[in-house]
């Protein structure tokens, strides 16, 4: 699909999904921007609960799982430096060290109320552009605070509103050409008035933009 021209746009239950859609990228190497309410990088050796989920960014970017990934063809891990974790407020102790001593860049959703969107992102979008100008877009939906959307039972309070979620593709727009996006881990049973559905196509709709 991507070969032909055309935009993917995956649907999927888990984030892990995330290794099938970069494999089909294909080269260049793309940046990922993660946009999550976890950190997703845990690995085997740090994980408490086994969670394959919660190691998916760890794999995107080959911490973890390596020979495993590797047989998936086409896959090849994204480095740390073009990696942008959004949103994330609830970590494991020992993942949030290991994240702290890796390449990948944290935005938290208060460092985004503290000095607004575009100054805290614009400048890490023109480093991360030295080294790539594309970017697979990644959200977990769960990245939505609750009060705009409760979309899983992992849903945690203090994240972005749907509003700063849909200016985050705005800008990623503005700087990147989108490779691909994916929107992940919805649970119906935990969407109150659909509210969780209606995010995910207010974001399909400013993705269609670019299209």
């Amino acid at each position: 699909m991507a070969g032909s021209g055309a935009f993917p746009l995956v649907l999927a239950g888990g984030c892990i999904s995330c290794v099938g859609t970069l494999a089909g990228l294909g080269a260049p190497p793309t940046a990922i921007v993660w946009l999550d309410a976890h950190g997703d990088f845990n690995t085997p050796e740090t994980t408490i609960s086994g969670f394959l989920d919660g190691m998916a960014l760890a794999t995107a970017v080959g911490r973890c799982w390596g020979k495993l990934a590797a047989t998936v063809p086409g896959f090849h891990p994204v480095p740390e430096r073009q990696a942008v974790l959004v949103g994330a407020r609830e970590f494991d102790v020992n993942e949030r060290t290991l994240l702290d001593s890796s390449a990948v860049h944290l935005i938290d959703p208060q460092r985004i109320r503290n000095h607004g969107l575009r100054a805290e992102l614009e400048p890490l979008w023109a480093k991360i552009q030295t080294y790539t100008g594309r970017a697979y877009l990644h959200f977990d939906l769960d990245v939505l605070d609750p009060a705009e959307a409760h979309v899983n039972q992992f849903a945690a309070p203090g994240g972005l509103t749907l509003t700063e979620l849909l200016g985050i593709v705005s800008l990623v727009r503005e700087r990147f050409a989108l490779a691909a996006a994916a929107i992940t881990a919805y649970d119906p049973e935990y969407d109150e008035g659909e509210k969780a559905v209606r995010a995910a196509v207010g974001v399909i709709r400013e993705l269609s933009k670019q299209v």
